[in-house]
């Protein structure tokens, strides 16, 4: 439907005298949302008058902060709850009413914000993006405006040439050449201007046209990204983790996105593996691993190393818990018994003074390089527990204090480094091994024998359990209705994202195991997961299940394996999603008369009726010519032009074709060439008989040989790149 701006002007009025200030104040939910009911305030402003004063297209309800759904809702959404009617940002309240309330509050604020002219405060308020500045657009004193029709950033990045960008300082700075027109007209002007920037097809896109206001969109758990080579593969896994790593993330400059991205994985909520032929479950998820003794070089130890699968399992089930600065939750967990299991004065003591203490002081300072006669007399449990209490302890650990073989009354985090206390413990002389510990929760008494490998503590006084991780004495404590000082849970987990590149070099099975299934969006660990399953890993025995806000992201080569070919295990598991060449992102700019957009899809138009389309070429490979020449550097643009040919796409034909030269002449467009000197692959005949002699058994007397140009000037001859596509008109050497 096209409308003129006389008529955009009466739907804004029809839209005000629907919805003034009045109504919204006495709003209510039902009149807020609702399914299929043009007669909600979030139906007129996305579909109903307010379709014509600017698109909010895109997403999903969520937008409005609480929608009211038609079915139950598909899939986990980390940052959505959701009742029996209603779905709504977690960030706004615990209650579809309590977000309601939030939401209709947020909404007066902005038109407040907008009638005294302060789009600062607008700008730093957390609200939904494009619907706080349409209803700003919408709400302003239009006979003075501060606002334009256009709700996101992208339209003003292709307007503007300032970074970063803010919406308030775009329309400040776009309604400076505003003129005479209105707003509305104005801002179809600046939107059409933009699509034509952008290259895009305008028509009425400027008005919402799509009636399917309740669509959620779904992240999936786990996706592969998969094309050709050069297609963006490992670029676009930036953007995609970012976006499932955090939602609500905006950008409008890829070096934004890239800061967020860095900053991420400084974090370790995005990492980054690589699979190949000879990564296996040890490297992945776990298995042993070697190192020689710091005290005794000759002594061996073994241990269990975790690989980043499991790393990455446990920091995203403890992302659920917010725990104080002491604690670390990628920390160890430790059992101590205080002179016994039963209650006593030494560990009444420790309790109430914030200590840790272990028996054997005749050893002394155990800081020092050598230990003394009673130190090495001593059996090798009592080493390894002065040991582990002295040099393995960190602070930030979590430290059990049992009160039974299977059961635990105490638990506090370390606070201090070792010391050497000569007054020891009031009750026990010899209790002068000493550590600072913030006792978190004290008389209690919760059974871990099962979380535990089902298995009893030891009688050692003090070793690593290296069956549990934080997070698991968390999730235990908490569903035995045991909340530590300094930790709560979380409404709403963090997502994590593990990227996968080259997924489909690996051996799947080798990688997994028996994890492949644990990886199933229906089997994940989490709340709601009524399905969720458990396995118990090989080497640590520690129950391990994979939870619900990690995120998987793989990238696959098509060249190297087709999709039909892969693992049947991972395709059934995995969404996939193909990443092809698109000319159009190196259109225009030409590079001393080269077409690049001409170039790759003529060159992939052969490949695909000569191979298959799987092995086509991707446009990244003309991507860092195409960034040069817009730089206005044509030398630069066509050393790289050269260089991507030289390097990369005939090597890559050569691959693909196994050598076979006279295809590689037809993806060139060589056979076709008027000019044969602009040729990248020459063709010669031989003469079998003055190769050989004539006493020979061949049924052909000549044979064709073909060689690369090897003339060093012809590649620097740019008619040889347009000839590719255009072999008729070229041109002449």
């Amino acid at each position: 439907m096209s409308i003129n701006n006389q008529e955009r002007q009466q739907f804004l009025e029809q839209f005000i005298l629907e919805w003034p200030v009045e109504r919204i104040e006495s709003l209510t939910l039902e009149e807020y949302t609702s399914v299929d009911d043009p007669n909600t305030f979030a139906y007129w402003i996305e579909f109903g008058a307010g379709r014509y004063l600017g698109s909010i297209k895109g997403g999903d309800a969520s937008k409005f902060g609480i929608y009211k759904r038609k079915a139950e809702p598909k899939g986990v959404r980390k940052f959505i709850d959701s009742d029996d009617v209603y779905s709504w940002k977690r960030k706004y309240g615990s209650s579809a009413n309590e977000a309601f309330s939030t939401v209709k509050s947020r909404v007066l604020k902005v038109i407040q914000a907008v009638k005294n002219g302060d789009l600062a405060k607008i700008e730093s308020l957390d609200f939904e993006q494009v619907l706080k500045w349409k209803l700003a657009f919408i709400y302003q004193d239009h006979s003075d405006p501060l606002v334009l029709p256009i709700y996101k950033l992208k339209k003003f990045n292709a307007l503007l040439n300032d970074r970063p960008l803010i919406h308030s300082y775009a329309y400040t700075k776009l309604l400076q050449t505003r003129g005479n027109k209105t707003p509305l007209e104005y801002g179809m002007e600046l939107w059409r201007k933009a699509d034509e920037i952008e290259g895009q097809v305008s028509s009425d896109q400027f008005d919402s046209d799509d009636n399917n206001l309740y669509s959620e969109q779904i992240v999936s758990l786990n996706q592969i990204l998969f094309g050709p080579p050069g297609t963006g593969k490992t670029y676009s896994t930036i953007e995609a983790a970012v976006t499932t790593a955090e939602p609500e993330f905006e950008w409008s400059t890829r070096k934004q996105l890239k800061d967020r991205y860095n900053q991420l994985v400084k974090d370790k909520r995005i990492r980054f593996v690589t699979f190949h032929q000879s990564y296996g479950y040890e490297d992945f998820v776990e298995g042993l691993s070697a190192l020689s003794d710091e005290q005794n070089p000759e002594l061996i130890r073994y241990f269990i190393k975790k690989g980043i699968f499991r790393e990455m399992c446990e920091d995203a089930h403890a992302s659920r818990y917010t725990v104080g600065n002491e604690i670390n939750k990628a920390g160890q967990v430790w059992k101590l018994s205080i002179e016994s299991a039963q209650k006593n004065s030494a560990k009444d003591y420790c309790l109430s003074h914030g200590l840790a203490a272990i028996g054997w002081g005749n050893t002394g300072d155990l800081t020092g390089d050598e230990a003394n006669s009673y130190h090495q007399s001593l059996g090798k449990n009592a080493k390894n527990t002065l040991y582990y209490f002295s040099q393995q302890m960190q602070v930030g650990d979590l430290v059990l204090c049992i009160d039974s073989k299977t059961s635990v009354g105490a638990v506090g985090v370390v606070t201090g480094d070792y010391r050497y206390v000569e007054s020891a413990v009031p009750t026990r002389s010899d209790f002068r091994h000493q550590r600072n510990i913030t006792w978190l929760a004290t008389d209690i008494s919760v059974e871990f024998k099962v979380l535990n490998g089902n298995t009893s503590f030891n009688l050692s006084t003090c070793y690593p359990l290296s069956r549990l991780t934080v997070s698991d004495v968390l999730d235990h404590l908490n569903s035995n209705g045991v909340v530590l000082k300094q930790t709560q849970v979380q409404q709403q987990a963090q997502n994590y994202v593990l990227i996968i590149d080259e997924i489909n070099r690996g051996n799947i099975s080798k990688i997994f195991g028996e994890l492949i299934t644990l990886i199933e969006p229906s089997k994940r660990s989490g709340q709601n997961q009524t399905e969720a399953l458990q396995v118990t890993l090989p080497c640590s025995q520690m129950p391990f299940s994979v939870p619900d806000n990690l995120y998987l992201i793989g990238t696959m080569n098509t060249a190297d394996r087709s999709l039909a070919l892969m693992d049947t295990a991972l395709r059934r598991r995995f969404d996939f999603k193909e990443l092809m060449p698109k000319p159009s992102e190196i259109e225009g700019y030409p590079i001393f008369g080269i077409d690049l957009k001409s170039l790759l899809t003529i060159m992939n138009e052969r490949i695909s009726a000569l191979y298959d389309r799987e092995h086509t070429l991707g446009h990244a490979f003309f991507i860092p010519a195409y960034e040069a020449a817009k730089d206005e550097d044509q030398e630069r643009a066509f050393e790289l032009v050269i260089s991507a040919f030289k390097n990369k796409i005939i090597p890559l034909l050569q691959e693909y074709f196994f050598d076979d030269w006279q295809k590689i002449r037809l993806v060139l467009g060589d056979n076709q060439k008027a000019n044969q000197k602009l040729a990248f692959v020459v063709s010669k005949p031989v003469e079998l008989g003055k190769l050989f002699g004539n006493d020979t058994d061949f049924d052909i007397d000549t044979i064709t040989s073909y060689q690369l140009q090897s003339d060093g000037d012809f590649w620097g001859k740019p008619e040889a790149y347009i000839a590719i596509y255009d072999p008729q008109n070229a041109g002449t050497i």
